[in-house]
C-alpha cells in the first residue's frame, strides 16, 4: 500500500498474524516501512541503479536501471519518520549518480573494522617505531598495558578526548592498588599522542584527541624520586633484593652496581654476556643512544651474572617463563622492596643512576669517563668531533 506516511499511521498500523506487510511512502519514492508479526517496524529503501541493466543503455543512449535493491535504514521509533526520509533522500542522490549505497556502506564497515585502535597501533609500532626508535618496545608495552585493553576493539575514529582522560584517570587515581602512577601516565600520553599523529598523517582521523591535555599531574616531576641514595638506603634495598630473590632481586643488584638503565638489565639476554671478557655487550638495537655499549662486570657484578639460571626454552637472563619473555612487573617488585625496607624517602630505580654519577663525581673521576659509563650522549661540539669511546 502506498500512502503519505505519518507518525500516527505508523503507530496505529496493526501487527500482522503472519507475513510482513509494507507501507510505502508516497512522498519519497522507494521508502517503506515493514511490520513483522513481532511488532517490529523497520524502515527500508528500495531503489534501482542507473546503468545496471544487463542489456546496457537504451536506444537513445540513456542508462537503463537494473534490478531493485533493498537497504535497511533503521528501526522505528529509534529512527523517526523525518530522519528516515532525509536518509533515503541522501541515498537516492547517490543512486542518481550511479552509486550503489550498499557497496559504499560495506566499504565503510570494512574500513571501520580495519581501523580499530588495536590495528592502527600495530601499524604505528611496525611502521613508525621499529627501526626508527630505540625504545620501540617501551612504546609497544605502554600501549599494550594501558591503552589497548580499554580502547583496542573500538574504531579509532570514535575515540574522543574523554576516552584519553579516562585512561589517565585510572593511572593517576591515588586510591588504585599500588598508588598513582604519574610516570606511566606521562608515558601513556606521550605515546598516545604519537599514535594519533600517525593516524592523522595517514588520513584515518582528522584531529588528534590527545593534543593539549591540561593535567597538572602530567606536568609534575618526580624530583624526590630521582636523587642520590644514602649508604643506609642502599644497604636496605640490597638486603630486600636478597629476600625477594630471582628474578627481580639479582636484577636490582646489577642496576645498583652498574648504574645501567633499567631496561638494559631487565631485557638482557644470555647471548649479550661475554664470559671470557666478563662484559655485558648491549647491541645498538637495544641501546638508547644508538651505539653498541659494553659494560665491564667487576667481581660483585660478575658473581651475580655467573649464578643466574641458564634456560633451555629462551635466552632472557631475567624471566618468569623459562627465558621466553623478559620480566616486566617492575612496579610490583618495587612495592615488595618498599615493604621490606620499611619507611624510606621516595625513590625509584633511576636513583641508582643518579647515585652512580654522584659518587663518581665525588671521587674526582673525569666527567667524560663517568658520562661514558652511564651511556650519555656527548653534548655540543664534543658530539661532533670527539669520537673516542673511553
Amino acid at each position: 500500500m502506498t500512502t503519505r506516511l505519518q507518525d500516527q499511521t505508523i503507530k496505529r498500523a496493526k501487527t500482522p498474524a503472519k507475513g510482513r506487510p509494507e507501507l510505502k511512502d508516497a512522498l519519497v519514492p522507494g521508502l517503506m516501512i515493514r511490520i513483522t508479526p513481532n511488532g517490529v517496524k523497520t524502515f527500508a529503501l528500495v531503489y534501482k541503479v542507473p546503468g545496471e541493466h544487463p542489456d546496457g543503455p537504451s536506444k537513445t543512449g540513456m542508462p537503463r536501471k537494473g534490478k531493485p535493491h533493498r537497504i535497511t535504514l533503521g528501526r522505528y521509533p529509534h529512527l523517526g519518520l523525518s530522519e528516515a526520509r532525509d536518509k533515503a533522500r541522501d541515498l537516492l542522490k547517490q543512486v542518481d549518480m550511479g552509486i550503489d549505497p550498499r557497496f559504499k556502506r560495506m566499504a565503510a564497515v570494512r574500513e571501520e573494522a580495519m581501523n580499530t585502535v588495536a590495528n592502527v597501533a600495530k601499524r604505528f609500532v611496525d611502521q613508525e617505531c621499529k627501526g626508527h626508535i630505540k625504545s620501540w618496545r617501551r612504546v609497544e608495552r605502554t600501549l599494550a598495558m594501558h591503552v589497548l585493553p580499554a580502547l583496542g576493539p573500538r574504531p579509532i575514529t570514535e575515540i574522543k578526548r574523554a576516552d584519553i582522560n579516562g585512561l589517565l584517570d585510572v593511572l593517576l587515581d591515588e586510591d588504585r592498588e599500588g598508588g598513582a602512577l604519574p610516570g606511566a601516565a606521562r608515558d601513556l600520553i606521550k605515546h598516545t599522542k604519537h599514535l594519533f599523529d600517525f593516524a592523522v598523517d595517514r588520513g584515518i582521523i582528522e584531529l588528534n584527541p590527545a593534543n593539549n591535555l591540561k593535567r597538572k599531574a602530567l606536568k609534575a616531576t618526580n624530583g624526590k624520586a630521582n636523587r642520590p641514595l644514602e649508604d643506609a638506603e642502599l644497604r636496605a634495598i640490597w638486603k630486600a633484593a636478597d629476600e625477594i630473590g630471582y628474578p627481580y632481586g639479582p636484577c636490582i643488584k646489577l642496576l645498583m652496581l652498574t648504574g645501567a638503565r633499567r631496561c638494559e638489565w631487565t631485557e638482557a639476554s644470555r647471548s649479550e654476556i661475554d664470559n671470557a671478557a666478563r662484559t655485558h655487550n648491549i647491541p645498538v638495537r637495544r641501546y638508547k643512544t644508538g651505539i653498541d655499549h659494553q659494560v665491564p662486570l667487576v667481581g660483585a657484578a660478575w658473581a651475580i651474572v655467573d649464578a643466574l639460571p641458564i634456560w633451555n626454552g629462551g635466552d632472557f637472563l631475567f624471566s618468569t617463563s623459562g627465558g621466553l619473555k623478559a620480566i616486566n612487573s617492575h612496579g610490583s617488585a618495587k612495592r615488595r622492596i618498599d615493604k621490606l625496607t620499611g619507611p624510606m624517602a621516595k625513590w625509584s630505580f633511576h636513583c641508582f643512576r643518579v647515585t652512580a654519577e654522584t659518587r663518581m663525581a665525588s671521587l674526582g673521576i673525569n666527567p667524560d669517563h663517568f658520562e661514558a659509563v652511564l651511556g650519555h650522549v656527548k653534548q655540543g661540539m664534543q658530539k661532533v668531533y670527539n669520537r673516542h669511546r673511553y
